[in-house]
């Protein structure tokens, strides 16, 4: 993930079209603008909706296409 100009790894733990819920988030706060980048390269940019203690919440800007 990127955030603020900083790259981080974190682990996803739940993706559905609309967004993802990502574990080891560090500095990042509600309606932060991140990108994403998946292990095969995709990027998605997206934004914070909650953090809680190293995870958060992000709510893609555009929803994942069905074959994603």
């Amino acid at each position: 993930m990127q955030a603020g100009g900083k790259t981080q790894s974190t682990v996803i733990e739940d993706l559905s079209a609309g967004g993802a819920g990502l574990n080891g988030a560090i500095g990042v706060f509600p309606e932060d603008a991140v990108e994403i980048e998946f292990q095969n390269g995709r990027r998605i940019a997206g934004t914070v909706a909650w953090w809680l203690t190293g995870c958060c919440g992000v709510q893609f800007n555009e929803p994942l296409a069905e074959n994603d």
